[in-house]
């Protein structure tokens, strides 16, 4: 099974953008995803396309960190743009990024665990991101 980055991409914006908080959306170019803060380009990912590499690691070891890269990046921008620590829990603890492959999907969260995600994103199929 091989990911396809930039199916990988699409999806993750799609899933991203219903939880970032306003200005920001995400725009999936080729593998690549884009930040943008209105007209305002704020980041550029280049970090999916670790998927496409057989690198020695196994399909979900490489799912995983790309995903909590791209999550961190978000999350760092975010950050600066406001200010603030983002998302929080309710102790006001900056929730990490998180991604598992759990059997045909890949799940995505900000949080400890995703039990107890502050934020979860809808699942990622991985039939949809592999050729």
């Amino acid at each position: 099974m091989h990911v396809l980055s930039h199916k990988l991409a699409e999806f993750l914006v799609d899933r991203i953008n219903e939880r970032v908080p306003a200005p920001f959306v995400l725009r999936a170019d080729n593998g690549r995803v884009h930040v943008h803060a209105g007209d305002e380009l704020w980041f550029v990912s280049h970090g999916l396309s670790i998927v496409d590499e057989d690198d020695g690691r196994t399909l979900g070891q490489r799912l995983e960190t790309a995903v909590r890269a791209l999550l961190n990046s978000v999350q760092d921008v975010v950050m600066r743009h406001f200010h603030i620590q983002w998302p929080t829990d309710s102790s006001g603890s900056l929730a990490v990024a998180g991604a598992r492959m759990t059997g045909d999907f890949v799940d995505l969260w900000y949080g400890p665990s995703e039990e107890r995600a502050v934020i979860r994103f809808r699942q990622i199929p991985l039939k949809q991101v592999t050729s």
